[in-house]
């Protein structure tokens, strides 16, 4: 009979890629974990890496174990939440991964209001940029990912949480024009440049690529100068001295995705419902009662 401690050690393996990691999750040695994954071969009589020194490579009856220990997971985790349902508050673990620019801008609040209404309730989250986030929720790594709402995100279910709007943003007291003092955006060739410059009809100039909102917006507000950001980054009132340029806005949506046919857990429920909350409030945008 397969031993599902043995099944988890290889899953967290092939998952993390690296024997040492699945051990620290494991809490045990990495010796334990090959022995482990050793043990699980014996049983299906099958090799399920190539063993070689600093490499873990799958053979093909690896990878059809992989797959299908992810279902196994999948189901037992669907087990806990139904279990998870009959308390009065959610318990358990959380594992989400979101864009750079939305956790920075938001989490250094949030999560710490969060674990006030859901102390219980573990939280295990990454940053990254799109295309790591869809390798990450390809390879189970996260249950859902906070993103802006575009067609690069149309394969996964959506789940709307707030909408806003872009502006190019200044500081109060920056008198050059954008042309003399230029712009910091998060990617030039990124998401909203391209249709803010076609809005405005405008080519802006570069300063550079911060590759954050949120060190976009500390830079003006330090140094002077431009800014093209979502109003998120403004939420309650953080940076007052930061003024729009003009009423030229460009909406967008932060939306949580998934795996089209999966259910999200009780405490991504919950996790969710108040994060839309939080953004709404912040943003002085009414929530129903």
């Amino acid at each position: 009979m397969i031993n599902l401690f043995h099944l988890k050690c290889f899953h967290d393996t092939v998952l993390v890629g690296s024997l040492s990691e699945a051990a620290r999750r494991n809490f045990i040695s990495q010796p334990a974990v090959s022995k482990a994954i050793s043990k699980l071969e014996e049983v299906l009589g099958v090799s399920l890496c190539h063993h070689k020194k600093q490499q873990f490579k799958l053979t093909h009856e690896g990878e059809i174990v992989f797959l299908k220990s992810k279902e196994i997971f999948s189901a037992v985790r669907g087990l806990k939440d139904a279990l998870d349902q009959c308390q009065t508050t959610p318990r358990m673990p959380l594992h989400f991964v979101a864009t750079q620019s939305i956790g920075l801008s938001t989490f250094p609040d949030f999560i710490p209001r969060f674990r006030t209404t859901y102390s219980d309730v573990e939280l295990h989250f990454l940053f990254g940029g799109l295309s790591q986030i869809k390798g990450w929720m390809k390879q189970g790594i996260a249950e859902f990912a906070l993103v802006i709402d575009s067609p690069d995100v149309a394969e996964y279910q959506q789940i709307p949480l707030y909408s806003g709007q872009f502006r190019l943003y200044k500081h109060e007291k920056e008198m050059r024009p954008i042309e003399a003092a230029e712009c910091y955006v998060e990617h030039r060739e990124g998401f909203m440049v391209p249709q803010y410059q076609q809005e405005t009809k405008t080519d802006l100039s570069f300063a550079a690529e911060l590759n954050s909102w949120e060190l976009i917006a500390r830079t003006v507000d330090s140094h002077g100068g431009y800014g093209l950001i979502p109003d998120i980054v403004m939420l309650a009132k953080r940076y007052p001295s930061l003024i729009p340029t003009s009423s030229v806005s460009l909406p967008y949506t932060i939306c949580a995705i998934f795996p089209k046919g999966e259910t999200l857990s009780c405490s991504a429920q919950m996790f969710l419902e108040l994060f839309s909350s939080y953004l709404k409030a912040q943003s002085g945008v009414e929530t129903p009662a």
